[in-house]
């Protein structure tokens, strides 16, 4: 169920509505219950989302991140998303790659 809500989050573009609260809620949600897979998906859509949740945002991916059992391969989804990632959201990337920590690099 919980992986369910967290896809439905991403599947309907919540994180791009109109509503403030409801991209609020949204993030909130994946960040209680996102998964690796779901990371992904997110990082894969970052330029479709707002420029102003983008610090809320971070958090969400941080703890996403902070999930995956390994700490020193933690900062891996976010280092695959920068070697794809436009110049504008590289830097974007490398501040949350440094509040995660681990050796991948």
């Amino acid at each position: 169920m919980t992986e369910a809500l967290s896809d439905f989050v991403l599947d309907s573009n919540l994180l791009g509505a109109q509503d403030p609260a409801l991209r609020k809620q949204a993030i909130g949600i994946l960040t209680q219950l996102g998964t690796q897979t779901q990371l992904t998906t997110l990082l894969k859509n970052l330029p479709k989302i707002l420029y102003e949740e983008r610090e809320a945002l971070s958090r969400a991916i941080v703890t996403m991140c902070q999930r995956i059992p390994n700490r020193d391969t933690q900062a891996e989804p976010i280092i695959a998303a920068y070697d794809d990632a436009d110049a504008n959201l590289r830097p974007y990337l490398m501040s949350i790659d440094g509040r995660i920590g681990g050796t991948s690099r």
